[in-house]
């Protein structure tokens, strides 16, 4: 067999003969259409050759405009770890946003501002960009405004725990759609930081979601986290009263869809396992893993916002919590020698690992849903609801005055926190 005069001289399971009759010094995977799965398998193929490998840019990357078809690249550890690709096309949501205008919180991290990429391809009339980092929200806005002219677009810098700065811009661009990505989100960091957890976490999410509600938007969407499920650090206890905020602010504002979206950790996020694996690696230093065991859920940042995206659509999401069906959790000691196998430190003669121990807050396994909730199907294979109740548990909002107070007096509020959440996970 030929393609285009070129003779084909085995299969993938023949490639280390192939490679030494041919004398190889480098194999390039040269399969843009390749799933993860068979990207996998093919990977596992050229690591048993010993040389190094290179993959041709996926058809998606391709089209994005983001690499020319004959630019080669390293294998990425995102192109193992993902899944089958959520198609971006939502036209119900273009149809929802045309003439609207639309509030990202946290704009400026790692969600927020592809959060702020996908809602700008469905060109809603205004984009506002809200969070108190500069500098990353110059980067972005300078990106959307070059790729998006038309749009426009508004960049605040702002606390969203500043009712009044709240105050002006729901008055100012009356936003139909919220979507609040602001969070603090490193779990040893808010372990010596509650106070601040729970005044951004908890109260600034209640901010949001009151001003969502008051000036009349049609829907506020929570970015949440698998951290959620029985808390045991104060950044997962601090996600999940803002979950319960959401869900008791649909009780409060009627007239607005309130949800929750939950999943795991994202690759290539700020301060996640992948840039600091990537530091080190840099820096030829061993790679810590904090035990051999640890698993965690991954999924890349662009299928995080698509199920953002994607959930904020269903009609019975309202009052509710959704969460992507993630697959398998995977072990981080894994992830670890497979980032080694794929940058040729092994070939290199770098391969050192070691184990740190759990920090304060982490645990072993995550879980999307706790003991007493269960999921429901919906019409996305990719989404489910996630059934808990409001009902039965001591109300978050009532006590979010007993929490301001303690804040002012320069307490953390933590007590008043681990009342509720306590009677919820027992109710």
């Amino acid at each position: 067999m030929t393609i285009h005069g070129s003779e084909v001289i085995g299969a993938t399971s023949d490639l280390a003969a192939i490679a030494e009759d041919a004398g190889a010094e480098e194999i390039i995977i040269a399969v843009p259409s390749a799933s993860p799965s068979d990207l996998r398998r093919i990977v596992e193929s050229c690591k048993g050759v010993g040389l190094r490998f290179k993959v041709l840019p996926g058809i998606a990357e391709v089209l994005a405009g983001d690499i020319k078809v004959g630019q080669l690249r390293d294998v990425r550890i995102e192109d193992l770890l993902g899944r089958e690709p959520i198609d971006l096309k939502l036209p119900e949501l273009s149809a929802a946003l045309a003439g609207t205008a639309v509030l990202i919180t946290g704009a400026a991290g790692s969600i927020g501002s592809e959060l702020s990429r996908q809602v700008a391809l469905h060109q809603p009339r205004t984009l506002v960009l809200f969070d108190q980092a500069e500098t990353e929200l110059f980067y972005i806005e300078r990106e959307l405004r070059e790729r998006h002219p038309q749009l426009q677009l508004v960049a605040v810098i702002g606390d969203i725990v500043d009712a009044a700065a709240l105050e002006r811009v729901f008055a100012t661009y009356r936003p139909a759609r919220v979507y609040h990505a602001a969070a603090y989100k490193h779990v040893p960091m808010m372990e010596v930081n509650p106070r601040e957890a729970i005044r951004n976490n908890v109260i600034g999410t209640w901010r949001v979601a009151d001003a969502s509600g008051r000036h009349g938007a049609a829907e506020f969407v929570l970015v949440s986290t698998d951290k959620a499920v029985k808390p045991v650090s104060v950044m997962g206890e601090t996600k999940r009263a803002a979950e319960l905020v959401v869900l008791e602010a649909q009780e409060r504002h009627p007239g607005t869809v309130f949800a929750a979206v939950r999943f795991g950790n994202v690759l290539g996020s700020s301060g996640s396992v992948i840039p600091i694996f990537r530091k080190q690696l840099a820096e030829g230093k061993p790679l810590t893993v904090t035990h051999p065991e640890a698993t965690r859920y991954f999924m890349t940042i662009p299928e995080a916002v698509q199920l953002v995206l994607q959930a904020s659509m269903l009609p019975d999401v309202r009052g509710r919590i959704a969460m992507l069906e993630m697959g398998e959790p995977v072990r981080i000691l894994d992830l670890a020698r497979n980032l080694l196998e794929l940058s040729g430190a092994r070939r290199e003669g770098h391969d050192h690992i070691i184990f740190t121990g759990l920090r304060s807050g982490e645990r072993l396994h995550e879980s999307l849903t706790a003991p007493h909730e269960q999921t429901l199907s919906t019409a996305n294979p990719k989404v489910r609801i996630v059934s808990t109740s409001c009902s039965g548990g001591v109300p978050i909002l009532p006590l979010l005055g007993r929490i301001e107070t303690a804040l002012e007096r320069g307490e953390d509020g933590m007590d008043v926190l681990d009342s509720v959440l306590d009677h919820r996970v027992t109710a």
